[in-house]
């Protein structure tokens, strides 16, 4: 953005040289790309007066015309297709070196004499005003000064880079207020008033149906306007700042957001069908031609200003040329508004088309200057032309800002500093900057946040203000005071660590995802969309939704993966977010996700997987029990369980969900809630002695029903073997070739073992018999025979 110190000495007086000051701003506020002194690249420029003009003898497209530069009268050769007498026009003299290096010598061209030459607005580093036309200046400029006296340009233009936080620096007004704050000048805004007598002959019905979308539209209908050429003083103030002079209204709207960084925009008011403007989003299929020509398909959700009939404006981004001011307007709207900075960005996104009024209004502007600068406005159109009088004044202003408040201490702005500040020097730099002291505190200050300032929120952000404007480079060196504090060790951090610890060491490797999904990965997984939170600005259509599950990103992971490799074993730590209560923010949950994608891998490895994980932690034992999964196949998911609180799910997934181009690959998942278990207490070990005794090793195979849980025969094993069951360890599940339908082949080792002495033959074989036939009866099991 480029600042012109002319116009800043509007508003304040700058007391240091312009390299000192660009050192200020760049280390206070504000980076300043390059600097451009005009009166430096135009030192050999002069204004000059056309005499005469006639045309070249030997060139349909040149003219000879005499200018008088003050000193002596030349004749010059030009190409200018606006050339005419009377103007007063730019001349650079034989030796001048123009901004773009190009030399001026005397020349004959095609036979005639050119003692100079008359330059367009491009040749001397403005903007391009049109084709072979040159630069016009005003009539009031004197023969033979330098061009940038009689311009109005005598001070450096500044090319600022503005940080996003900084709204209120994309004008002349508040970037001469932060200058006023860092040199310590007097900051002197103008203020005007709208006249109270108004006609009201000219109806205009403003409809803002949802205040999102326009917290607040203002807007003026001024009758009898003359469309003219703006002063010099406004054209010159433009080009100054690399615009085109265009007209008194269009300049006025240009001048005014360079001023006080906000958009401005006219409508002719006769072209408003209807008196009626209403400000919505876009209706499917809509179009509009703006005022650059360009038809546009309007995407939905744009925020459109509609009369009865059409849509007149393409809020925050440009206008309409159904409704633009022409040579024969005579009413206007003069409005300027604020829309919301998140649907403009999007829109000029989509749309591919992005202007001046997109910066500002997705930075953030200052809503509470909208009447004061409507004022500004018709002040300076006033006097322009006497005779335009005001017929009404829009506000629509539902919900007004409600004031914020910030408290400033001294003990807090040394903490966080490390110097110390009087509480009447802290207040003076917040005062300078817009804030209002709102009660003096005991050592502190309790002050309002100007409205222009949105960024500032906190107290450490006040602090900052008092900080950057003294100066960080002001600060002396020394060895901060940090007290020491005891670490508190949180639960989930710590439990955080333990699975990426386990899992790391079980071969994984560990992924981060985005914490948003598509409506593609939401049907990969049979996932149901009304039971996620959908997000009102998402990026991209892929990522409309916050991800309750952390799976679908990890089976995208897998899938790249599984393109250079045929074993892929990925897990993922994150968050989830479940929809909450009416009125109330989601539920945000911390899940681990695991998937392996192997050939050998089987149900029984995950299951070890999973109580590796629990053994790990010295968390309660677990059990699992069978169930179903919208991305699991039937009968291969189980649930994670500690009594009656399920602690998560496992299970083989389904071919809608992973899609493995090698068919001997399978892909299993784990998902285990980190917020349930780290709520669990841990077991406290207990030392047991190494056995003594030997143990004595029973292998069984047992035929089942295939809905029969392993848990169901470990517990009545245990029940009946009087104590004396050591351990009890499945090794093989079947199911198919000499196996009833229905049924299964459980084999499973059982140890019998005593602390105290050493078992017989004559005292296991009872009890053993015993858990056969109770398996048989109880059970229904049938045993294999060997």
């Amino acid at each position: 953005m480029k600042i012109s110190l002319d116009w800043v000495k509007e508003y304040t007086r700058i007391k240091i040289p312009t390299p000192e000051l660009k050192e200020q701003l760049t280390l206070r506020s504000v980076e300043i790309d390059a600097v451009t002194d005009f009166n430096d690249m135009w030192k050999d420029l002069l204004v000059g007066e056309v005499i005469a003009v006639r045309k070249h003898p030997g060139a349909d497209k040149l003219s000879v015309a005499k200018v008088d530069t003050g000193l002596k009268i030349l004749d010059i050769v030009c190409g200018g297709r606006n050339l005419a007498p009377g103007q007063k026009v730019a001349v650079a003299l034989p030796g001048t070196i123009l901004p773009n290096g190009t030399k001026i010598e005397a020349a004959i061209i095609r036979g005639q004499e050119s003692e100079g030459m008359i330059c367009s607005s491009e040749e001397i580093g403005l903007m391009k005003e049109g084709e072979r036309h040159i630069l016009v200046l005003d009539e009031s400029a004197k023969n033979g000064v330098s061009l940038a006296k009689a311009m109005g340009i005598t001070q450096e233009v500044l090319n600022v880079d503005v940080l996003p936080n900084r709204p209120d620096l994309m004008g002349h007004l508040g970037m001469a207020r932060e200058i006023a704050a860092i040199t310590g000048a007097k900051f002197m805004p103008d203020k005007h008033k709208l006249p109270k007598k108004m006609k009201e002959t000219l109806a205009l019905k403003v409809d803002v149906p949802d205040s999102k979308l326009c917290p607040r539209y203002s807007a003026l209908v001024i009758d009898n306007v003359t469309i003219t050429d703006s002063p010099a003083w406004i054209q010159n103030r433009l080009r100054a700042i690399g615009l085109r002079p265009i007209n008194t209204i269009v300049d006025l709207t240009n001048y005014l957001a360079a001023d006080l960084g906000l958009p401005f925009h006219a409508f002719d008011y006769d072209k408003i069908s209807g008196a009626t403007m209403k400000i919505r989003a876009s209706l499917p299929d809509e179009t509009l031609v703006t005022l650059d020509g360009v038809s546009r398909s309007l995407p939905a959700g744009t925020i459109v200003i509609a009369d009865k009939d059409k849509v007149i404006d393409l809020a925050g981004i440009m206008g309409g040329q159904n409704s633009a001011v022409s040579q024969t307007t005579k009413r206007i709207v003069l409005q300027t508004a604020v829309f919301d900075a998140g649907a403009v960005r999007k829109a000029s996104r989509l749309i591919g088309h992005r202007t001046d009024a997109v910066a500002l209004f997705e930075k953030g502007v200052d809503g509470e200057n909208t009447i004061n600068a409507l004022a500004k406005a018709y002040d300076i159109l006033k006097e322009q032309n006497g005779d335009i009088y005001l017929d009404r004044v829009i506000d629509e202003y539902p919900k007004k800002r409600q004031a914020r408040y910030i408290t400033f201490t001294e003990k807090h702005y040394q903490t966080l500093i490390g110097e110390p500040i009087e509480t009447r020097e802290a207040g003076g730099i917040l005062e300078k900057l817009g804030f209002e002291i709102f009660e003096k505190l005991t050592s502190g200050l309790k002050v309002s946040v100007p409205s222009w300032r949105p960024d500032v929120k906190i107290p450490e952000d006040a602090i900052e203000e008092v900080a950057r404007i003294q100066g960080y480079d002001s600060l002396k060196e020394g060895l901060p005071f940090v007290p020491l504090k005891l670490y508190a060790k949180k639960p989930m951090v710590l439990l955080k660590r333990a699975a990426s610890r386990y899992f790391t060491s079980m071969g994984f490797q560990e992924a981060v995802n985005y914490a948003f999904l598509g409506k593609s990965q939401l049907k990969k997984i049979s996932a149901n969309e009304s039971m996620h939170i959908p997000l009102q600005n998402p990026m991209n259509a892929e990522q409309s939704y916050l991800r309750t599950e952390l799976v679908s990103g990890l089976i995208r992971n897998v899938e790249s993966n599984l393109r250079h490799t045929e074993s892929v074993r990925l897990f993922e730590v994150g968050h989830a977010f479940f929809p909450g209560a009416e009125g109330k923010l989601p539920q945000e949950k911390t899940l681990l996700t695991a998937l392996i994608t192997e050939e050998a891998i089987t149900f029984y490895a995950v299951k070890g997987i999973i109580s590796g994980f629990f053994t790990a932690l010295q968390r309660p034992d677990i059990d699992f029990t069978t169930t179903g999964s919208i991305y699991g196949q039937r009968g291969t998911t189980a649930s994670v369980m500690h009594k009656n609180t399920q602690l998560g799910d496992f299970g083989l997934l389904t071919s809608t969900a992973m899609k493995n181009k090698q068919k001997n690959l399978n892909t299993w998942w784990l998902t285990l809630d980190l917020n349930t278990i780290s709520e669990l207490e841990k077991n406290h070990p207990e030392y047991k002695p190494l056995d003594t005794y030997p143990a004595v090793l029973f292998d069984v195979a047992l035929i089942v029903d295939q809905a029969l849980p392993w848990k169901n025969i470990e517990e009545l094993v245990r029940a009946g073997g009087e104590g004396l069951v050591g351990t009890i360890e499945l090794f093989d599940t079947y199911i198919g070739e000499q196996i009833p339908p229905g049924k299964k082949s459980l084999a499973f080792h059982l140890n019998y073992q005593s602390l105290e002495r050493t078992l017989t033959k004559t005292e296991i074989d009872p009890i053993h018999e015993k858990i056969i036939h109770e398996l048989t009866t109880t059970l229904h099991a049938q045993v294999r025979e060997k």
